[in-house]
């Protein structure tokens, strides 16, 4: 699959979004412990989209062969001195259909469901 670059507010990825990263050198996403995922591209920086991949950017991105599209938000981007860009995105809470989920405050969660407070033992 190659990689697709959506804006810092896509939320449906049902579009092409800003482009295809059709031009990457590589683009590789590993699984953490905790069952997360991360992703790590290199883009030349005179790729077709390098100057729209910015810092909170999505870029949408197979975990493996079989598995189903997820959501990676750039968290950091470098640029040695070989002048590609390398990017780092974290994935984001994907649900099963694609979406990221809603960061959660104490406002977007009723009372009943606030957590307690527990006193500490000393």
């Amino acid at each position: 699959m190659i990689p697709c670059l959506y804006d810092i507010s896509e939320t449906s990825y049902v579009t092409n979004g800003i482009g295809k990263l059709a031009d990457c050198i590589s683009c590789v996403v590993t699984e953490k412990r905790n069952g997360s995922y991360e992703l790590k591209m290199e883009y030349p920086s005179d790729g077709i989209h390098a100057d729209e991949i910015t810092e909170g950017n999505i870029i949408l991105a197979k975990p493996s062969d079989g598995a189903a599209s997820q959501p990676f938000r750039i968290y950091k981007i470098t640029t040695p001195m070989d002048g590609n860009q390398f990017q780092e995105g974290k994935q984001e809470g994907a649900q099963g259909n694609g979406r990221m989920d809603e960061q959660l405050s104490s406002e977007n969660i009723r009372i009943s469901e606030q957590p307690h407070h527990v006193p500490r033992m000393s």
